[in-house]
């Protein structure tokens, strides 16, 4: 007689779950995760994270999991009290309730014309396609990343001209930004000067700079320059570590290794910059072998490397391989939870940096790796300061996305216009001297990629997470997501991740999170 009570108690609630949120496509309603000591359910439509019991998490990673009435009825497993706290947090947390994602919203779509000729803030001129490296893993290099060629062509000072004027006509804002990249930028060091003496003559804009370099040609000339420009000019060297690992790599034409040059050109800027605080420097490293001995290696010659300022930024990477293309699989398919399985039993499966990096967190910080805190609490910042609701968003923001052309417009040595430079084959939106071409803008990045983005982030538990933006979606005059596919497991398998590290934080050390609550997102 109990049991048959029980059994319709039990009927009666999973009737109720299954009315409430319609049993459709369930994956993307929520995730389950847990830590080493706890268990927690994220909810995709209020951004709502809960600490459950095992009875709880169970059937919410059944739910998730499709399961049909029938299964959760007939399940062992399933008990009548945690149908009901399930049940009670639907109605009272409105958890299980994210709408079906139909469109986008944000000010790419709402208010693009405005923004692109009211609020742009940033060029970033190529002032040459040249190198005088020729780094193994670079992504000029066919089998690395393989989206640009190397090339012998120069910017002009009038098309650099044509390009910054543009941006100053186009730029409500006091504040503007003009980036010099290449090839290697310093090879035309004549036109850097030239450019930003020319925005110095510029009344009404306060324009800051910024320079990225492998730092070999930074004579002590150079060097002097900049630092009469102080904290205008923000400068990022690249340098990948002590001399054997940096110079397995990073090499000139001949093949020798340009760690003692690198070093000469950082020793000359640190000099120029006798007042350090007028020093913005950020340090970029190509973890092209990230074991943890490399990693330690490379932490150390940091940590002890003479005369660096305590304001800089490092930043790291891992060697860009060519894209692939790959279908839609659908969230949780096969081969994503093999990757999942793998990256939760297999060393150093999953990012070796953040693995690394995170593996005690004790102390004052998020974690005591210098050349890894800036990619960690980025990470976690990421979920630190999700949107929370009491109920479901109704609406999806392009949430990685820029506002195409405002943000930032990346000038080719030609004058064409791209995305930016971190772009690969792409649809050009505009030229130096016709200015932004928003109809394209439209046609591509607004429209084409929205109806295309949202044939799979309708599927995605991680939407309201996610920081993926316009990259590996393009080819030069098509949308093409196939590149995207692969990227998109890995996302969520980063999101989970970070996830799993903030909650531990939160468990056994909640205040050294204050730097990730003090994060802008730029």
């Amino acid at each position: 007689m109990q049991k048959e009570n029980s059994y319709g108690l039990k009927g009666k609630n999973v009737k109720s779950i299954f009315d409430e949120i319609g049993f459709m496509n369930n994956k993307r309603l929520g995730r389950c995760f847990q830590t080493r000591r706890k268990k927690y359910y994220f909810d995709t439509g209020t951004g709502k994270v809960f600490e459950v019991n095992s009875n709880v998490y169970y059937i919410l990673q059944k739910i998730l999991d499709n399961a049909d009435k029938e299964d959760l009825l007939n399940d062992s497993d399933v008990t009548v009290e945690a149908l009901n706290e399930v049940y009670s947090s639907i109605m009272q947390e409105n958890i299980l309730k994210a709408p079906v994602l139909e469109g986008f919203i944000g000010s790419q779509i709402t208010d693009l014309e405005g923004q692109l000729t009211k609020h742009r803030a940033q060029v970033t001129l190529e002032l040459t396609e040249r190198c005088n490296l020729r780094c193994k893993y670079c992504i000029y290099n066919e089998g690395q990343g393989g989206y640009r060629n190397f090339g012998n062509r120069d910017m002009t000072y009038e098309i650099a001209k044509q390009g910054i004027d543009d941006l100053i006509e186009n730029s409500g804002d006091d504040s503007i930004y003009v980036g010099f990249y290449g090839g290697e930028p310093l090879l035309k060091f004549d036109l850097m000067k030239r450019c930003i003496d020319y925005c110095e003559t510029i009344s009404g804009k306060d324009i800051t700079y910024a320079i990225t370099t492998n730092g070999t040609l930074m004579t002590n000339e150079i060097a002097q320059y900049f630092a009469k420009l102080g904290r205008k000019i923000h400068i990022t060297l690249s340098l990948d570590g002590p001399q054997a690992i940096n110079d397995k790599y990073r090499v000139y034409k001949n093949g020798k290794g340009t760690f003692s040059d690198v070093l000469k050109g950082l020793k000359n800027l640190l000099e120029a910059f006798k007042d350090k605080d007028t020093l913005s420097l950020g340090i970029n490293t190509v973890l092209s072998e990230p074991t943890t001995d490399n990693l330690d290696k490379i932490e150390t010659f940091f940590e002890e490397l003479p005369g660096l300022p305590d304001n800089v930024i490092y930043t790291s990477s891992f060697v860009a391989t060519k894209d692939k293309a790959m279908d839609y699989l659908g969230v949780d398919s096969e081969v994503e939870r093999e990757i999942f399985f793998n990256s939760n039993h297999i060393n150093d499966y999953f990012d070796p940096l953040f693995t690394w990096a995170t593996s005690e967190i004790d102390g004052e910080d998020v974690t005591e790796k210098r050349i890894a805190h800036e990619n960690v609490v980025k990470e976690l910042a990421l979920i630190h300061k999700r949107l929370l609701f009491d109920k479901p968003m109704p609406y999806y923001y392009l949430n990685g996305c820029c506002v195409p052309g405002a943000r930032r417009v990346y000038v080719t040595t030609t004058g064409d216009y791209l995305l930016c430079e971190k772009m690969g084959p792409s649809p050009t939106i505009g030229n130096v001297y016709t200015g932004l071409d928003i109809s394209r803008i439209k046609e591509f990045y607004v429209d084409k990629f929205c109806d295309e983005a949202k044939r799979y982030c309708k599927d995605c538990w991680a939407v309201h997470l996610c920081g993926m933006c316009y990259m590996n979606c393009f080819e030069e005059e098509n949308v093409n997501f196939k590149y995207r596919h692969s990227k998109c497991i890995m996302n969520r398998l980063y999101i989970q991740k970070n996830l799993e590290l903030y909650h531990e934080i939160l468990e056994n050390n909640p205040q050294v999170l204050q730097v990730v609550d003090k994060y802008d997102f730029v």
